[in-house]
């Protein structure tokens, strides 16, 4: 039946998913309303709930031992690590830092800038490339 379908789909989603497809949900009737396909938002009155959701951080110390790691001299787990690192240190989605190419670092005489098109958000952003991010 649907409401065995809808329950085993449902029951291994986080709260803050059920939110942002609520979210998504009452958007999509809004602009069935904007396009006069319905007079009302039947959703207007439900309230979404959202909950914290709880983040933790690396120490410095925590990342002092992911840099040293050996990895086993495993050549893929170090590119992941560094790729993992340089996103730590430039504050960059790993998919975005993954996507970088060599034209998206410049120099402007002083210090190293990266730009880029964020993959999510499809934002245009200029950042400086710190010490501690490398690029190979």
């Amino acid at each position: 039946s649907n409401k065995k379908m809808i329950n085993s789909v449902t029951k291994n989603l986080s709260q803050s998913s059920v939110a942002k497809y609520h979210v998504k949900l009452r958007a999509l009737l809004n602009m069935a309303i904007d396009d006069g396909e319905i007079i009302r938002n039947p959703y207007s009155k439900f309230k979404i709930i959202k909950s914290e959701s709880l983040r933790t951080f690396l120490t410095k110390e925590e990342l002092e031992r992911i840099e040293e790691h050996a990895l086993g001299g495993n050549k893929s787990l170090d590119c992941a690590r560094d790729k993992f690192l340089f996103s730590v240190y430039t504050g960059m989605r790993f998919s975005d830092a993954d996507n970088l190419k060599d034209q998206d670092v410049e120099f402007d005489g002083k210090k190293y800038w990266i730009t880029f098109r964020q993959q999510k958000t499809k934002g245009l952003q200029r950042i400086p490339l710190h010490g501690k991010a490398k690029i190979n």
